[in-house]
């Protein structure tokens, strides 16, 4: 799993690959503005609107000169990816497979004899008999002729079986990006790599062992970029002596890892496990002072040596940490952190000591209570409550305290999805609450379905006092969208009638509003 380039949206950016090695990417659920923007003014507050402008653009001009080629089965149809088609489900299937090979022959055979070169070369190819394997092969073969520069194969069998690369293809000393999934990986005979001007390396589903990765790295001093990615029978790896590494992405899924670093360059590291249930990863990372992004991916590291961990890369921008079920208590001790990303059920406090903190992303079971101990600096946040969770006064109440204790958020989206949610101030009789925090910006991105909305509006509104409350949420949320407003409008009508207080020891938000630019909400509802 890819960790992202830093950004300043507080909207999380998804963890994927980095642009250039995901071939399949899933496309994103369609968002739905409502067109609404609800601007409540509470007592004693003013704001203003800042504007922005974009300056300075650039634009490529230069494009290569030669050509790249993207073979991909399921242009001919999708049952071809199928390792084991039912017989007789697909009529003309080996007829469109065998258009597939005949294109792929006649294209890069052309290019050979024209003595043309590949700059990029993707294949994508189910072997489903062993007379397969030659085509792949002399495929293979005429890249390598082309002196090709990118090459990506994904060539998946059926079961109990693997494709395994020709020898003759470690001599291929043109390639410079490489990307195999779902074959295997053996060193020649005659234990030769001369892949010199290799610079990026992914492996995904590859049959491999250490002794092919030492002997990569060795033979390969410009990698700037390795990706293990549920590599079977890789059990340690060690990476050193590469000067230009500048990423690492580890994925395992096949038993425990372990791993060694030692990378003075290194900027970039993800380092994670697909399974919950493992023994501790043993990592160790030596002269990486440089790292600038740091993902930890269901990692079992607890609090002080996770502390210990942070400490030691005083250039870190962005730090994610993805369900590592150990941590309870953590301290983020980096003065240039400016992203933080967290994805937990146990992390119940965070003590944060980053003055150039910008964004602040949680999902969890539970509202966090955050520290920080610096003086300065806004945040933008989103904080995503599980699925079948329940949210109560006290939920509210700890979302009051962290907004209020922090005082640096600036923008916060909420993504609820909780299937009970209730809210009444007489639960919180004889707590000690903090002083109603203004927000400048409130978005909720996910809305519940609920019979009534009025405890997600008392909450949210008495746990807040937001500038600007806005929904962004998608189409099959329409109806719950409409409710919540419905129900904001009336409440906000009634923000003069004190009488639902007279028996109360607590006042309803709505009656500290000064004013509310609502107009719009007219037209929705």
């Amino acid at each position: 799993m890819m960790l992202p380039e830093p950004v300043s949206s507080a909207m999380p950016p998804p963890l994927v690959e980095e642009e250039g090695w995901n071939g399949n990417s899933e496309d994103e659920a369609e968002m739905t503005d409502l067109g609404v923007v609800i601007k409540p003014t509470f007592r004693s507050r003013e704001y203003w609107i800042g504007a922005h402008s974009w300056k300075n653009w650039r634009w490529r001009s230069i494009l290569p000169s030669y050509p790249n080629l993207d073979f991909d089965q399921t242009n001919f149809g999708k049952e071809l990816a199928y390792r084991k088609p039912p017989i007789g489900k697909y009529p003309g299937i080996e007829e469109r497979r065998e258009g597939f090979i005949r294109l792929v022959d006649h294209t890069l055979l052309r290019f050979r004899e024209q003595s043309q070169r590949v700059r990029k070369l993707r294949i994508y190819f189910t072997i489903v008999k062993p007379t397969m394997v030659s085509f792949v092969n002399r495929w293979i073969g005429l890249a390598t002729e082309s002196m090709v520069e990118e090459l990506d194969l994904q060539l998946p069998s059926p079961r109990n079986t693997c494709y395994t690369l020709p020898e003759a293809f470690f001599a291929a000393q043109s390639i410079k990006v490489l990307k195999l999934q779902h074959l295997k990986l053996e060193l020649p005979s005659h234990g030769s790599i001369r892949f010199h001007f290799l610079q990026k390396l992914a492996l995904i589903t590859v049959h491999v062992d250490v002794q092919v990765i030492r002997s990569i790295i060795s033979k390969c001093p410009l990698i700037e970029e390795i990706v293990l990615q549920r590599c079977l029978g890789l059990h340690k790896v060690q990476i050193s002596g590469l000067f230009k590494l500048k990423l690492v992405d580890i994925l395992q899924t096949d038993g425990e890892i372990e791993t060694h670093i030692e990378a003075p360059s290194l900027q970039r590291l993800s380092l994670g496990h697909e399974n919950y249930r493992i023994l501790p990863s043993k990592f160790n990372l030596i002269a990486c002072q440089n790292l600038i992004s740091l993902c930890l991916r269901r990692v079992l590291i607890s609090d002080q040596p996770f502390s210990d961990l942070i400490s030691g890369f005083p250039l870190l921008e962005v730090l994610c940490v993805v369900d590592c079920d150990l941590l309870e208590r953590v301290k983020i001790p980096n003065r240039c952190l400016k992203e933080l990303l967290l994805y937990s059920s146990t992390i119940a406090e965070v003590d944060i000591d980053s003055p150039n903190l910008s964004s602040l992303f949680y999902s969890g079971k539970m509202v966090p209570l955050v520290a920080s101990t610096c003086g300065f600096g806004q945040w933008e946040a989103f904080i995503a409550l599980y699925a079948n969770d329940r949210m109560d006064s006290h939920w509210f109440c700890k979302m009051r305290d962290l907004l209020a204790k922090s005082k640096h958020f600036n923008a916060l989206t909420l993504s609820i999805k909780c299937s009970e949610i209730s809210f009444d101030m007489e639960d919180l009789r004889g707590t000690e609450l903090s002083t109603a925090p203004t927000v400048e910006h409130v978005i909720l991105v996910s809305l519940p379905s609920l019979v009534g909305y009025s405890a997600v509006v008392d909450g949210l509104m008495w746990s807040c006092h937001p500038k600007i409350l806005s929904l962004q949420i998608r189409d099959t949320q329409w109806e719950s969208g409409i409710n919540f407003i419905k129900v904001l409008h009336e409440k906000t009508l009634s923000r003069f009638d004190r009488s639902c207080c007279h028996f109360r020891s607590f006042q309803c938000w709505q009656h500290g509003l000064k004013d509310i630019d609502g107009d719009v909400i007219q037209e929705v509802i």
